[in-house]
């Protein structure tokens, strides 16, 4: 029988379905079922491969021509070895694909990878306030001119270094997603930020080179060991957690998450040694104390011991270690007359380092940074090496403030709690 519209109406259901092929379409059949519903199959091999059944819709919303047609086309692809089902997953998946959005890209971006906490806000927020008119649409849909544009834009009102960090995010979340791909075919071929190196547009960013000279470290300590601690009406708002703080970085060199993140359990001071924890390079970072770096600690442990906190450096309400010190930064640097952000601590200790005679390879174990020299991951670790760098920069820094003042302010031998003298009338 051919099945046509009018034959397909005349068809009346019974207690059970049943199926009437059509004669003159190859794998076409009508199914009626008991409830009266009538849908149009198609079964077929692909050519070399498996057998297929699709229901291509019901009757009378699908008419018998238009199944036939479908049908036809649907037998002509698995006679050329193609499977229908298949073809329409990776057209659907391809779709999918397409219209992935850059929030969605980035969802998966910092899935895939093991960033910190601090890096993944950095991200967020780049993202949000450079980008935010883009994040829902299609990742697919950003081209070369778009982005030459927005970065144009970005320089203009946030500035190059923002502009910079912004689009080489975007750049390595466009690179994530042009690794998708169905069936081969990939959802990008290229990354449309390239058009700014293809352009060249400037992308430099000053290197940033302050450090603390000899006499701002003189300053500094001054202030720190004596008008600090001993003026008679202070004014300044320094705290000694905030103070602790700063001369740890300047003597240690660390990362102020390092210092921010420290726990009493990782100090030891019978071994004079003190370890940060999961560190930007991923390895734990043992420091050696000079006697400035003991000092200060004891100095802070009387500070924490007063909140029970097991980190070194506390809240000021709440658990949990302190957030980035910004207030007491910048009352340091109105008090003594200093203007430095705190990773410039990181480079004075790096630059009197140098100048006091320490070698390259010394300071970066001391600053914890990553080697590139395969030979260095052979060398194994010792606290007890790195004493020497750390001991030779207080001794450089003390000689900058003036040596026998400085004598009479800091006792080598530990920290000692300042406290009025109830019989000094």
């Amino acid at each position: 029988m051919k099945l046509t519209d009018a034959r397909i109406s005349e068809m009346n259901p019974k207690g059970e379905e049943y199926r009437i092929p059509c004669d003159k379409t190859v794998g076409l059949s009508i199914k009626v079922m008991p409830s009266g519903r009538k849908s149009f199959i198609v079964d077929g091999r692909v050519r070399g491969g498996r057998t297929r059944r699709f229901t291509l819709g019901t009757h009378p919303s699908l008419s018998a021509a238009e199944a036939r047609e479908e049908a036809q086309r649907l037998i002509a692809m698995m006679q050329r070895g193609e499977d229908p089902k298949e073809v329409k997953l990776k057209r659907d998946a391809f779709e999918a694909m397409q219209s992935k959005t850059l929030r969605s890209t980035f969802a998966e971006f910092l899935a895939a990878r093991n960033l910190k906490p601090k890096t993944v806000a950095d991200y967020t927020n780049t993202l949000n306030s450079v980008f935010s008119a883009w994040l829902d649409e299609p990742i697919s849909k950003v081209t070369r001119n778009d982005v030459f544009k927005l970065f144009m834009e970005a320089k203009s009102q946030r500035g190059q270094p923002t502009a910079v960090k912004a689009f080489r995010i975007l750049s390595s979340i466009i690179n994530f997603a042009m690794a998708d791909d169905v069936g081969g075919v990939r959802l990008l071929t290229e990354n449309p930020v390239d058009v700014l190196k293809e352009k060249r547009v400037d992308r430099k960013v000053p290197k940033r080179e302050r450090y603390l000279n000899e006499e701002e470290i003189r300053k500094l300590m001054h202030f720190d060991l004596t008008e600090r601690t001993f003026h008679p009406n202070p004014r300044h708002g320094v705290t000694e957690q905030g103070m602790n703080y700063i001369m740890l970085l300047l003597f240690t060199g660390m990362r102020r998450s390092e210092v921010m993140n420290l726990r009493w359990d990782d100090i030891d001071f019978d071994k004079r040694t003190l370890v940060a924890r999961d560190t930007k390079n991923g390895s734990d970072h043992y420091v050696p104390m000079s006697d400035m770096i003991k000092w200060k600690l004891e100095s802070q442990k009387v500070v924490s011991d007063l909140k029970a906190s097991p980190w070194v450096f506390p809240k000021r309400a709440g658990e949990g270690p302190m957030t980035e010190p910004k207030s007491q930064l910048a009352n340091i640097c109105k008090a003594t007359g200093i203007t430095f952000m705190l990773h410039d601590l990181r480079r004075t200790f790096a630059t009197h380092a140098t100048n006091s005679g320490v070698s390259y390879e010394l300071i970066q174990k001391a600053l914890n940074h990553k080697s590139g020299s395969v030979t260095s991951g052979y060398i194994i670790k010792n606290v007890e090496m790195m004493r020497p760098v750390f001991n030779t920069v207080f001794e450089a820094y003390t000689k900058m403030w003036d040596e026998d003042t400085f004598n009479e302010y800091f006792d080598p031998e530990g920290y000692q709690e300042i406290v009025d003298d109830p019989d000094d009338s």
